[in-house]
C-alpha cells in the first residue's frame, strides 16, 4: 500500500491519528515493531470516555466505572460518583477493533526507519511510546488478581506521600482487579511497597495472582515536541497527566489533534503545543513539582485538606481557564497561586 502517512506505533495515539486522517480521506499505514499492540503494562482506565473523539467498541469494555474513592496515607478522603465516569478497557483488543472498523492497514513486527530529515519527514508520525520520551519518567508495577471479594465498579486511589505516588485498584471484572503502584522510587522498592499494600488489605491478600509482576515507566515531565517533522504524539511526546499518570485519554487526544491539523493544512506542532490537553498537562506538571518540594508530612496534609472538587477537577483535567478562578478560591495559598498563574 502506498500511504500518504506512515504512523510508527499502534498505541492509543497512533490509532487516533490514523482514524482522523483516514476519515479525512488520506491513505494511512501503521507500522508496529511488536507482534501485537499495547504490550506496555497499564491500568487500562479511561475517565470521561464521552469526551473522546470516537466511541470505544463495546466488546472491548471490561467494566463501566461508577465512581472513584480516594485515600491519603491510609485515611479515606472522598468518594466521587458521576454519570459515565470511566471505563476499564481491554486496550489491545480496543486498538485492534478500531483498526478493523476503520479499515486501517497495520504491519506488525515492522521496524520502520524513515531515513529522512526535516521536511522530508512530513508524512511520518512517531508514536512509539514512553521509551522514546526524553523527559523525566517514574516507575510503576502492577499485578492482576482474582479474589473472593466482589468488587464495586469504582476506581480506588491510595496516595502515599512518601513515594510521591499512589496505589491503584481497578476492577476488571466482578472478582478481578488490577492493583499497582507508581512513584518516584526504584522498581525494587516499589515492588516491596506493593507487596506490603496487598498484605495489609484483607480484600486483596487472599487473591490469586493471575499475572507475573508487570513493570513500566510513565512520562511525567510535560509535553516535549520537536520543532520539525517527523511529528511525535502520545506518551513519546509526554501526553500523560503528570499528577495521575493517566495516558490513554491524553494520548488519543494528541493523535486526533495532529490528524486534524494535518487534514486542515495547519501547523501540526503549533496545534499540539497550543492544544487544551497540552495546557492542562503543563499545569499538572507545575503542581507536581510543587508537591515534590514538600516534606512527606506536609505533602500528606496538603492532599488531605484539599477541597474534593479541586481534587477531582484537577486530577481529571476537567477544567477550563474560566473555572480555575473558582477552583483557586477553594484552594490553599500555594496551589491557588499556581492556578491563578494559568488564568
Amino acid at each position: 500500500m502506498n500511504a500518504d502517512f506512515t504512523i510508527v506505533g499502534m498505541g492509543p495515539a497512533g490509532i487516533a491519528a490514523a482514524l482522523k486522517l483516514s476519515q479525512a480521506g488520506f491513505r494511512v499505514r501503521i507500522v508496529e515493531a511488536l507482534p501485537k499492540p499495547a504490550v506496555k503494562p497499564c491500568g487500562w482506565g479511561i475517565p470521561q470516555p464521552d469526551k473522546l473523539p470516537f466511541k470505544i467498541p463495546e466488546e472491548a469494555i471490561l467494566s463501566h466505572v461508577d465512581g472513584a474513592t480516594l485515600y491519603v496515607n491510609g485515611e479515606h478522603v472522598l468518594d466521587y460518583t458521576g454519570n459515565n465516569l470511566g471505563l476499564i478497557v481491554d486496550k489491545p483488543r480496543m486498538l485492534l477493533m478500531l483498526a478493523e472498523e476503520y479499515g486501517i492497514d497495520v504491519s506488525f513486527k515492522d521496524y520502520f526507519n524513515p531515513r529522512c530529515s526535516g521536511g522530508e519527514c512530513s508524512n511520518v508520525i512517531l508514536a512509539p511510546g514512553v521509551s522514546f520520551y526524553k523527559g523525566e519518567k517514574i516507575n510503576a508495577v502492577q499485578l492482576h488478581l482474582e479474589t473472593d471479594n466482589a468488587w464495586s465498579n469504582f476506581f480506588e486511589f491510595h496516595f502515599d506521600p512518601y513515594i510521591i505516588g499512589y496505589y491503584w485498584v481497578f476492577p476488571t471484572g466482578r472478582h478481578k482487579v488490577k492493583v499497582g503502584v507508581g512513584g518516584f522510587k526504584p522498581v525494587k522498592e516499589l515492588t516491596k511497597h506493593l507487596e506490603l499494600f496487598i498484605r495489609r488489605d484483607e480484600r486483596l491478600r487472599s487473591g490469586k495472582r493471575v499475572s507475573r509482576l508487570e513493570g513500566a515507566q510513565l512520562a511525567v515531565d510535560g509535553v516535549k515536541l520537536p520543532h520539525m517533522p517527523p511529528y511525535v504524539i502520545g506518551e513519546a511526546a509526554g501526553f500523560v497527566y503528570p499528577l495521575t499518570g493517566e495516558g490513554i485519554r491524553p494520548s488519543i487526544i494528541s493523535g486526533w489533534s495532529l490528524g486534524e491539523a494535518l487534514s486542515e493544512g495547519s501547523d501540526p506542532v503549533k496545534a499540539l503545543g497550543n492544544s487544551d490537553v497540552s495546557w492542562k498537562i503543563k499545569l499538572q506538571h507545575k503542581i507536581l513539582e510543587a508537591v515534590k518540594s514538600l516534606t512527606p508530612e506536609r505533602r500528606a496534609g496538603f492532599l488531605s485538606n484539599l477541597n474534593p472538587e479541586v481534587i477531582i477537577k484537577i486530577g481529571l483535567g476537567d477544567f477550563t481557564k474560566y473555572s480555575l478562578l473558582r477552583l483557586a478560591l477553594k484552594s490553599p495559598r500555594g496551589l491557588a497561586s499556581i492556578l491563578r498563574s494559568f488564568i
